[in-house]
């Protein structure tokens, strides 16, 4: 243990935060990667609990279903939080522009460039 201006610390209790290598042809601009990039912001709020308010705001919102396939959202089933539109396009990362998707709804979405809106429940 020591001392940093009179508060005492453990340098054991200090959490190990590995960064996670990002393709190095990957561009964020390019509509083919908007997919992994949104991957990659997924899994940054995962290890970020500050995010699971706003999923917590989404999934009421959307009462527990999918935005493009309308069953209902489950742990098991898991989700994506998808841009309606997208960050590259000028889409900001708001909630009026995000909905919850299941992952395979969203890859659905990407694949066949299918348009999501946000339903009025």
């Amino acid at each position: 243990m020591g001392w940093i201006n009179g508060l005492n610390y453990c340098c054991s209790k200090t959490a190990i935060k590995r960064h996670s290598k990002v393709k190095s042809d990957y561009n964020p601009f390019l509509p083919e990667w908007e997919l992994y990039g949104e991957t990659l912001h997924q899994k940054r709020m995962y290890e970020e609990f500050s995010h699971i308010h706003k999923w917590q705001m989404l999934y009421k919102e959307q009462k527990g279903h999918c935005g493009l396939c309308q069953l209902p959202i489950t742990k098991e089933t898991g989700w994506h939080d998808h841009h309606i539109i997208y960050k590259m396009h000028g889409g900001a990362d708001t909630l009026k522009n995000r909905v919850l998707l299941h992952p395979i709804c969203h890859k659905k979405v990407h694949a066949l460039k299918l348009e999501v809106v946000k339903l009025a429940y």
